[in-house]
């Protein structure tokens, strides 16, 4: 077999394997004559191929290391873009003066969604994460939707409330259908929300300027109606929270509630899995090399 030489530049040739005895001898402290003596080279030679040998060897490991630290940091900003899918998927409040209907996909900053994206696409593109994602997502939407539909029941539940009937008059104010809808949305999520305990009547305090001689209340601080006959409403309004309960539109935001509830866990620990791991297969345009 030819042996492969190494030419640089103009001089002698030098073969590889006598480059490889010299470099162990000047590691070991022999001097250039030495090592030009040991292996039949002029040691004006030696000195030339060593030195070059070396610098070359050393940018070898600097850019090894360099590669260590970026595929190092690359896994790591992978990690902080698993960590954030747990703030993306925010669970519904029910707050008031809500408007649902109206709820987009959440958009997360470039940064972290080329690195979610480059996750899904190479990375951790065989875990489930992505589908349960997809699939919280779709069940929020609906959730929302749902949220409409309750909202919209209610208004209608309040007109037939706020209706005349039997000389009761009512002024249904729009803190009434905001508290029904809380209320409503709040069975969704198996809490207890303004029970019926909470409503009471009081008489006006209006130095007669009000034609309503009464007032229905939630607490302290929340007017619900004025009119004749808040006992009565008072009634109707407990009646109408334990209703609700049954309703078709509750009842499916509750489905979707324990969806949403459900698949989060589930995602929660996979990221968690994957976060654990420290390193992540597959190569996608983000990473170093």
């Amino acid at each position: 077999m030819v042996k492969k030489s190494l030419s640089r530049g103009r001089g002698p040739r030098i073969r590889e394997e006598e480059l490889e005895q010299m470099i162990p001898l000047y590691l070991e402290g022999k001097s250039y004559k030495a090592i030009g003596q040991e292996v039949g080279r002029h040691w004006q030679t030696v000195r030339k191929y060593v030195i070059k040998a070396l610098q070359e060897r050393e940018g070898r490991e600097l850019r090894r290391e360099a590669l260590k630290g970026a595929l190092a940091d690359h896994f790591r900003d992978l990690v902080l873009a698993l960590g954030s899918l747990g703030k993306l998927l925010e669970t519904p409040e029910v707050g008031r003066h809500m408007i649902p209907g109206s709820w987009q996909p959440p958009t997360p900053e470039r940064r972290t969604r080329l690195l979610l994206q480059a996750l899904r696409e190479a990375h951790a593109k065989e875990s489930p994460l992505w589908a349960w994602w997809d699939d919280w997502n779709r069940a929020r939407k609906s959730y929302d939707e749902t949220l409409l539909a309750l909202r919209q029941r209610v208004v209608k539940e309040a007109a037939k409330l706020g209706q005349l009937s039997s000389g009761v008059s009512r002024a249904i104010t729009k803190e009434l259908i905001e508290v029904l809808v809380q209320k409503a949305a709040s069975l969704a999520r198996n809490t207890l929300l303004y029970d019926s305990s909470m409503i009471e009547v009081r008489l006006a305090d209006n130095q007669g300027k009000n034609i309503y001689p009464e007032e229905l209340w939630l607490g302290q601080s929340t007017r619900l109606a004025t009119g004749q006959d808040m006992a009565k409403l008072r009634g109707e309004v407990s009646q109408l929270m334990k209703d609700m309960a049954e309703w078709q539109e509750v009842k499916e935001s509750t489905r979707l509630y324990r969806q949403m509830a459900e698949t989060k866990d589930k995602i929660d620990e996979e990221v968690e899995v994957l976060s654990l791991r420290r390193a992540f297969p597959g190569h996608c345009r983000l990473c170093p090399v």
